[in-house]
C-alpha cells in the first residue's frame, strides 16, 4: 500500500469513528465495576485505593496484545519495551536499566501469582476477565516490589456453559493475529477452558543496505484451565500456560552524533550521523546522502535519498531477544464453616531468554554482548478470611517464595584505536532468594457509612549470589596482543573477518559488513556466518565473589472510607512500603571493593480520593490526590571499572525523593447511547537529596559540579525525575446504533496526549543534548464494527496512532561507550481489519 492510499485509509477510519448518526438507543446505565484490589471481590466504590480497570472485552475490541498496549489507555501507567526487556512505571516510579540483580518497583500479578522479573512483562495478555492497575504503594495484600503500585490480570475462567471465541486480525507492517478460546462443562462438577494466541509483525523499520525488515517479532502462547468442586464446600482451579516471544532487532537510535567526524579522536559513532550527515533531525525527515565531509574510512557513501524512518534505526542482529516461558497455578478454596474461607494459591513460573546486543550503539561491532538468562520461581500463599458479611471483617495470610536466577554473558570488544586494547569479559551470575511474608488486615464498619481498616505485613528477604568473572585479551594470527598500535587513520582494530566466505582484512571487511547491513553478530545477508578470525583469548584477570543479603521490615496501612450515598464515597489512605535490596551485577573489581550490595528502598504515601456517581447511574467520576516520599531510593548510576575500563550501569542507594500529583477518570453514558470517558494523570517527581550522582560523560567533559574527566559526582538535589510527562490525558468517545434489519454498528475513538518532558536527566545547555527533551505528542486510535443483534459475529476496521506520531518510546540514561545515548522509537500508524466469531454464551 503506497503512502497516499495509507493516509486515505487512516482518514476514512477516523471519519467513520467520529460520525454520530441520528438514531438512538434506549436509556443505558454504566455497568458496576468489581475489583479484587484487596484479594476479595468488591465494588469499586467500596475500595479505598486508586484503581483503573480494563475488561477482557476492551482487550479484544481495542486489539490490545501486551501490557505495553494497555498502558496507552491508562494515564499514569507506562510500559515500555527496552533493549534488555521491559520497564514498567506507575506514577513515574520505576527501575530502569539492564541489571539482573534489581527488584521491580511495579509488581505484576498473573492470576494472583507474582511475576518476579521484568522480562515476564513481555508475555502476551489474552483471554482475560479483567486487568486492574493499582496506583501507589500496596504493602499489605501484595507485599514486596509493589512500592509504586501493581498490575494484576485474571484469566477468563471455565464456566458450566459452552462459550468461546475466535479472532482473526490482519493489518499493515505485516501484522497478523489469530486468537481464540473454548471452554465449557467436562462432566460432573468439572469445567475446562483452552486459550491460545499467535501474533506476528514484520516490523516497521528497514535494514540499511539490504531492505530487510528491521525489527520483526513473533509472539505465541496457550493456556489450559480446569476447575471443579471436590465437595460442596471445596473448589479447585488449576492452569498451565506457555509463551514464546521473539524479537529480531529494535527500533533503536543512537545520539548525539558528530556530523564532522574525522580521523582524530574523540570518536563518536552514530548510525544516522555517519550515514546521513545529520545533527538534529525529526524522525520523519527525508535526507540526502553523498557528501563525504570526513576523511574517516567509514565516510558517507552515495545511496540516494531515503526516508529516515526506513533506515537502520533498527539494529537487526545487533539487538535480539528470544524468550520462552511457562507458568502454572493451583488454587484451593475451602469453606469449613459458615463465614470462614480458606484459600491456598500455589504458583510456578520460569523462562529462558537468549539475547544479543551490540551495546556500544555504533554502526560497528565494537562490543558484542550475547547473554542467556534463566529464571525459576515457586510461591505459596495461604489466606484465611471472613466472608465479608458482618460489621467486622478480617483477613490473615502467610506467603513464601523461592526463586533462582542464572545469568551468563560474554563481552567481546574490538575497540577502535586509540581507545584501548581489545579483549573479552565472561560473566556468570547466580542468585538464589527466599521471600517470607505474614500479613493481617481488619475492617470495622463503624456505621452504615464509615469503614475503618488497618493492615500490617512483615517481610523477610534472604538472598545469596555468586559472581564469577574473567577478563582476557585477544591476539592476532601471530600471537601478539591486539592493542593501541593500529593504522594511522584510526578505526577498527585490524582483525581478519570472513564475510560471505571471502576473507577481507581490517577496514574494508568491516565496511563491507556495515554496508551489507550486518554487524558480525549473526548471519550475513547471504546467510553466511560472520566470524572473527582470532586465536584463543589469553587470560588477563579473573575473580569470583560470594554475596549475601538478609533484610526484614514491618509495613502498615490505614484507610478510612465514607460512603455517603449508594454510589459515592470518599477515602483517606496512609501506606508504608518496602522493596528489597539486591546486588549490582557489575565487574568483579567493583563488587570486591564495595560488596556490590544496595539496600532496601522504603516509601510513605498519603492519598485522599473520592468516587462520585451521578445522572441516575449513567455517570461515575473518580479522583485521587497523592503524595509519596521515598527513602534510600534505588537508582541506576554509572560505574567506570578502574581495571577493565568498561562502563557499567549499576544500582545504588543514592537518593531520597518525593512525587506528588493527582489522577482521575470520568465515565458517562447518555440517554442516546453515546459513551464518553475521560482519564487524566498529573505527577511531579523530584530528588530531595541526591548529592553524589555519578557523572555522565558529557558532564565529565564539561566538568559540571564535581565532575571531572574519568569520574566525579554531581549534585542533582532539587531536579525533577526524567522519563515522565507531568500531564497525560485520555479522552474516549463511543456510539452504538442500529443500522437496520438485525445489524448494528459500534464506533469508538480515543485520544491520548502527553506534555513535554525530559527523557534523560538535564545536562548543561549544549546543542547535542537538546535531544534529551521529548516534545509533547498525541495518539489517536479509532475503531468501527458491524455485528448482528445477537452478537454472534463481528467485522471491524481499526486504526492506531492514526496521525503517525513519532516519539522516543523509551530512553535509558547515557549508555553508549562513546558518550552517546540511545532511544527506542515508537510504533508508527497501524491499521487493519478484525473478524470475530463467538461460540455459545461468549
Amino acid at each position: 500500500m503506497n503512502f497516499q492510499h495509507a493516509n486515505l485509509v487512516r482518514v476514512c477510519i477516523l471519519a467513520a469513528s467520529l460520525s454520530i448518526p441520528a438514531s438512538a438507543l434506549a436509556q443505558a446505565a454504566l455497568e458496576e465495576i468489581v475489583v479484587t484490589a484487596q484479594k476479595r471481590e468488591q465494588s469499586l466504590t467500596d475500595v479505598p485505593v486508586s484503581v483503573q480497570v480494563l475488561s477482557g472485552e476492551d482487550f479484544i475490541e481495542q486489539g490490545l496484545n501486551t501490557l505495553e498496549d494497555a498502558a496507552n489507555f491508562i494515564p499514569g501507567l507506562q510500559v515500555e519495551q527496552t533493549e534488555g526487556g521491559a520497564t514498567v512505571r506507575i506514577r513515574g516510579i520505576s527501575n530502569e536499566g539492564f541489571n539482573v540483580g534489581f527488584e521491580q518497583a511495579t509488581a505484576v500479578f498473573n492470576d494472583g501469582v507474582y511475576y518476579g522479573r521484568q522480562l515476564q512483562a513481555l508475555a502476551g495478555v489474552y483471554d482475560i476477565e479483567q486487568m486492574e492497575v493499582l496506583f501507589g504503594p500496596q504493602p499489605v495484600y501484595f507485599g514486596q516490589s509493589a512500592i509504586a503500585g501493581l498490575i494484576g490480570y485474571r484469566s477468563r475462567r471455565p464456566t458450566d456453559e459452552l462459550d468461546g471465541y475466535v479472532v482473526a486480525e490482519a493489518g499493515n507492517i505485516g501484522h497478523t493475529k489469530v486468537e481464540g478460546a473454548l471452554g465449557g462443562p467436562l462432566g460432573g462438577n468439572w469445567a475446562g477452558r483452552l486459550s491460545a494466541k499467535i501474533l506476528q509483525d514484520d516490523g516497521w523499520t528497514k535494514v540499511f543496505g539490504t531492505g530487510e525488515d528491521g525489527n520483526p517479532n513473533e509472539n505465541s502462547a496457550f493456556r489450559l484451565q480446569l476447575s471443579g468442586d471436590i465437595a460442596e464446600n471445596f473448589s479447585v482451579w488449576a492452569k498451565y500456560e506457555q509463551f514464546e516471544a521473539n524479537t529480531d532487532g529494535s527500533s533503536t537510535d543512537a545520539f548525539p552524533c558528530n556530523v564532522g567526524l574525522s580521523a582524530a579522536p574523540p570518536l563518536v559513532f552514530c548510525d544516522d550521523a555517519i550515514r546521513n550527515g545529520l545533527g538534529e533531525f525529526e524522525y520523519n525527515d527525508t535526507v540526502s546522502f553523498g557528501s563525504s565531509v570526513s576523511a574517516h574510512p567509514f565516510g558517507r557513501a552515495p545511496f540516494g535519498n531515503l526516508d529516515l524512518t526506513q533506515l537502520d534505526i533498527a539494529q537487526r542482529d545487533a539487538i535480539a531477544i528470544d524468550i520462552e516461558g511457562s507458568a502454572a497455578a493451583l488454587e484451593l478454596v475451602w469453606e469449613p464453616v459458615n463465614g470462614l474461607i480458606v484459600t491456598s494459591l500455589t504458583g510456578f513460573s520460569d523462562y529462558e531468554a537468549d539475547r544479543a546486543q551490540d551495546f556500544d550503539f555504533s554502526p560497528y561491532a565494537n562490543f558484542a554482548f550475547p547473554n542467556v538468562e534463566e529464571f525459576d520461581q515457586v510461591s505459596q500463599e495461604l489466606r484465611v478470611q471472613s466472608d465479608n458479611d458482618g460489621a467486622l471483617n478480617w483477613m490473615a495470610g502467610l506467603y513464601w517464595q523461592d526463586q533462582e536466577l542464572n545469568f551468563q554473558a560474554d563481552i567481546v570488544s574490538a575497540l577502535p584505536n586509540p581507545m584501548g586494547p581489545s579483549g573479552t569479559n565472561a560473566t556468570e551470575y547466580n542468585e538464589e532468594a527466599q521471600y517470607f511474608g505474614a500479613f493481617a488486615a481488619v475492617a470495622w464498619e463503624v456505621s452504615d457509612e464509615v469503614t475503618l481498616e488497618y493492615g500490617i505485613r512483615h517481610n523477610d528477604v534472604q538472598k545469596d549470589a555468586y559472581l564469577w568473572e574473567v577478563d582476557s585479551y585477544l591476539t592476532n594470527a601471530a600471537g601478539n596482543r591486539i592493542s593501541n598500535a593500529g593504522p594511522p587513520n584510526r578505526g577498527m582494530t585490524p582483525l581478519t573477518l570472513v564475510p560471505n566466505g571471502t576473507q577481507a582484512t581490517g577496514y574494508s571487511g568491516l565496511l563491507g559488513e556495515m554496508v551489507a547491513g550486518d554487524r558480525c553478530l549473526g548471519k550475513t545477508p547471504n546467510n553466511d556466518d560472520c566470524t572473527v578470525n582470532i586465536n584463543p583469548a589469553v587470560l588477563a584477570a579473573w575473580g569470583d565473589t560470594d554475596l549475601s543479603l538478609d533484610e526484614n521490615d514491618l509495613t502498615h496501612q490505614l484507610t478510612v472510607n465514607w460512603a455517603f450515598s449508594d454510589s459515592s464515597s470518599v477515602f483517606f489512605r496512609y501506606a508504608e512500603a518496602f522493596k528489597p535490596g539486591g546486588f549490582s551485577r557489575g565487574s568483579s573489581s567493583f563488587i570486591v571493593s564495595t560488596k556490590g550490595i544496595y539496600d532496601a528502598e522504603k516509601a510513605d504515601s498519603i492519598e485522599v480520593g473520592g468516587r462520585f456517581g451521578f445522572a441516575d447511574g449513567r455517570g461515575q467520576a473518580n479522583v485521587t490526590l497523592f503524595s509519596t516520599d521515598y527513602e534510600e531510593r534505588q537508582v541506576e548510576q554509572r560505574f567506570d571499572d578502574p581495571v577493565t575500563g568498561v562502563t557499567f550501569l549499576i544500582f545504588q542507594n543514592a537518593a531520597n525523593s518525593s512525587i506528588n500529583g493527582l489522577e482521575g477518570d470520568l465515565r458517562y453514558v447518555a440517554d442516546s447511547g453515546l459513551r464518553f470517558s475521560l482519564a487524566a494523570s498529573y505527577a511531579k517527581g523530584e530528588y530531595d537529596l541526591f548529592d553524589d550522582a555519578a557523572c555522565f560523560r558529557a558532564e565529565q567533559r564539561m566538568m559540571l559540579g564535581g565532575c571531572r574527566p574519568g569520574g566525579g559526582s554531581i549534585d542533582l538535589s532539587g531536579t525533577e525525575f526524567d522519563g515522565i510527562p507531568n500531564w497525560t490525558i485520555t479522552v474516549g468517545l463511543g456510539y452504538d446504533f442500529a443500522l437496520g434489519g438485525n445489524l448494528r454498528m459500534n464506533l469508538d475513538t480515543n485520544l491520548t496526549t502527553h506534555d513535554d518532558f525530559d527523557r534523560t536527566r538535564p545536562f548543561a545547555s549544549q546543542t547535542p543534548y537538546e535531544f534529551r527533551q521529548q516534545n509533547g505528542f498525541t495518539l489517536i486510535n479509532a475503531r468501527a464494527a458491524i455485528y448482528p443483534g445477537d452478537g454472534r459475529w463481528e467485522i471491524a476496521a481499526y486504526g492506531r496512532n492514526l496521525t503517525d506520531e513519532r516519539y522516543w518510546h523509551t530512553q535509558p540514561s547515557e549508555v553508549g561507550i562513546f558518550g552517546n545515548a540511545v532511544a527506542v522509537i515508537n510504533r508508527p500508524a497501524t491499521y487493519g481489519v478484525t473478524l470475530r466469531y463467538n461460540f455459545g454464551g461468549a
